[in-house]
This record gives structure tokens, sequence and C-alpha cells, in this order.
């Protein structure tokens, strides 16, 4: 690990210490972590919570972004979104719509640091276009579970974080690429350690990405 020589202080993860660096992230002894916690300083999961809604206000700016770098339609991805709903047995609503087209754009964020921070399985190359279209087939896939098997009628008003981590455990557990993930935290008896770190990385990155993200786009 080092610091780069940003104008502010910027944590950077070497990809092959990556892991390990996860697998500790929880119990790290760090002071002001706990510090911060014994004030009274929200959980990082509840911060994420925050920072999702105030990203989804730029959801256009990174519905821009995704579709320049990746090629992905978010039309068409919000008319099957809908078809989805017809067909199911919940009555059509717009803000179900809607809500299920949050979980999308947050869930691709999560995927794409995912993708980012950890090491590619058996140090390849990973196509990215090709891991994205298997991730939106998994959405696909898991949202009509979802919206056939959830026991609520209430699924639009819940709470996005954890909903978009069924969502990516849906998917980490689904691709060739991704699937070890838990296997190699199971055996260091720590499965659970993904969801922290990642949310931990959201809440400190997601605002200025998205400021990078406005200036290039104009």
């Amino acid at each position: 690990m080092k610091i780069s020589g940003e104008s502010e202080p910027v944590l950077v993860i070497q990809s092959s210490e990556s892991s390990d660096f996860i697998w500790n992230f929880p119990s790290f002894p760090l002071g002001s972590r706990k510090d911060k916690q014994d004030k009274g300083t929200p959980r990082t999961s509840v911060l994420a919570v925050r920072k999702i809604t105030s990203c989804l206000v730029h959801s256009k700016i990174w519905k821009r972004f995704y579709q320049m770098r990746l090629g992905i339609d978010f039309f068409s991805l919000e008319q099957w979104i809908q078809n989805a709903i017809n067909k199911s047995e919940r009555p059509a609503s717009t803000s179900l719509k809607n809500r299920i087209s949050e979980w999308l754009l947050i869930y691709l964020i999560y995927v794409d640091m995912i993708v980012t921070i950890l090491p590619s399985p058996n140090h390849a190359l990973v196509d990215r276009i090709q891991t994205f279209k298997r991730a939106l087939t998994c959405f696909e896939e898991y949202t009509q579970f979802e919206l056939r098997n959830y026991q609520t009628n209430n699924i639009g008003c819940e709470s996005r974080l954890p909903v978009v981590w069924r969502y990516l455990t849906n998917w980490k557990n689904s691709d060739p690429d991704y699937e070890w993930m838990d296997l190699s935290m199971e055996k260091k008896k720590n499965p659970s350690c993904w969801k922290p770190f990642f949310n931990f990385v959201f809440v400190s990155s997601i605002d200025s990405f998205t400021a990078k993200i406005q200036a290039e786009m104009g």
C-alpha cells in the first residue's frame, strides 16, 4: 500500500494486496474509526445510504458515463424493467419502476468498484464489457426473482443498500470471475467483510468521482 502524491492524500492499494487488506478491514484497530464510533458517528452503512441518495441526484451524469464507457442502453433497460413489472403479479407502479432503476445504477457503480479494486482471477486480463454484460444479465434475472418471490408489497420502499447487496451477492456467486470472493473469505472465516469495505470505498469516493465525471462531461 502507498499514499499517492496528489493534492489530497489518497490511499492506493496494490491489486495483489487487496484481498488481504479487505479481509482485515473490519477488524483494523484504527483509533480514528473507534473514536468516531464512540462519539456517535453513523455507521458506514448509514453513510452509504445517504451517499446513495445524493449520488442519485446526479443519475443522468452517471448513466451518460456508463453509456459512453460501456455502451449500456439505459432506455432499453428501463423498458425491460417496466415489462418485468407488468408481467409480475404486482400492480403497475411508476415508483417501483423508478426504484428498480435506482437499484440498477447503484449496483453498476458497486460492480465497477469491485472489478476495479479486486485482482483479476489468475492475474488474467478481465474483459470489462463482458463482465458488465454478465452483471446486467444477473440483474435482470434477480429482478424477476425479487418481483416474483419477495414477501412484501413494499419492495419499492425498501432501503436501497440492502437490496443492492442482495443483487451483488447474486452476481458474485454467478460470475465465474468473481465467485471466488466468498469462497476465499469463508476459508478465512470472514465472509461478510466485503460489505463494510466497499461501503466505505463508496462513501469515501463517490462525491469526488461524480465531480470528476461532471467536469469531463461538461
